[in-house]
């Protein structure tokens, strides 16, 4: 897959068995009003500018990246396949698979558990007004590869926004994020504009399906593609 292409999370448990590394981009082919159809975008106050062929999808419903997906051959990740490819290693994730085997490690941020997000790991804090290109800041890779899991877009995922087992209602959850509780879809990795604090892999957050007003895209998924890994 290429740039072009990119993602979302779930419920379910497994690793996706091949995940793109960036985040869906701008068509530059110019097939279906690409940049070379003629495609341009407002950012603010500013005169629309031609679309960046590697910029990240954004302002897309779930159901467009969803259908995109499916256009493609594949899907949205499931929020816990997307937390897999974002806070695991693959030898332990592996491993984990045995009754024997020490509780998985779940990373603070793609790159580790330090340093915190600097500007050469994740595109987040708002200081750069807007998308950097999918193939930037290699530093923040994961340990699968993935690239641009922190910041930069939203990415939608599979999953419906639900309690996780176990969970206790307190405030403020009973009023403010209980009531949408199936409703909404899950997404993960936050936004350019997302601030440093709560910038970690572990954040999750929900918007309604149908929205595009919001600094979202999405990741795809592609099940028994070459050298992938996982129980999918």
């Amino acid at each position: 897959m290429s740039d072009d292409e990119a993602a979302g999370a779930g419920h379910n448990t497994g690793a996706p068995r091949h995940w793109v590394a960036g985040h869906a981009g701008a068509d530059s082919s110019g097939e279906g009003g690409g940049v070379a159809g003629g495609w341009c975008e407002p950012l603010f106050d500013r005169a629309p500018a031609p679309l960046r062929p590697h910029a990240p999808v954004m302002h897309v419903t779930w159901y467009e990246a969803e259908a995109y997906c499916a256009w493609v051959g594949g899907r949205l990740p499931t929020e816990a396949e997307w937390e897999v490819a974002a806070r695991t290693e693959p030898v332990e994730y592996a491993a984990s698979a045995s009754p024997a085997s020490a509780p998985l490690h779940r990373r603070e941020y793609p790159w580790g558990d330090s340093p915190p997000p600097g500007p050469d790991m994740a595109n987040i804090d708002g200081f750069r007004g807007g998308t950097v290109d999918v193939g930037a800041l290699a530093r923040g890779d994961s340990a699968w590869g993935c690239r641009g899991m922190l910041g930069n877009a939203w990415e939608w995922t599979q999953s419906a926004f639900l309690p996780f087992p176990g969970f206790t209602m307190d405030f403020p959850y009973r009023e403010n994020s209980a009531p949408w509780f199936g409703y909404r879809k899950v997404v993960k990795g936050g936004c350019w504009a997302t601030s440093a604090p709560v910038a970690r892999a572990g954040y999750r957050h929900s918007f309604w399906p149908e929205m595009n007003a919001v600094y979202t895209g999405f990741r795809v998924a592609m099940d028994g593609a070459p050298g992938g890994v996982g129980r999918l």
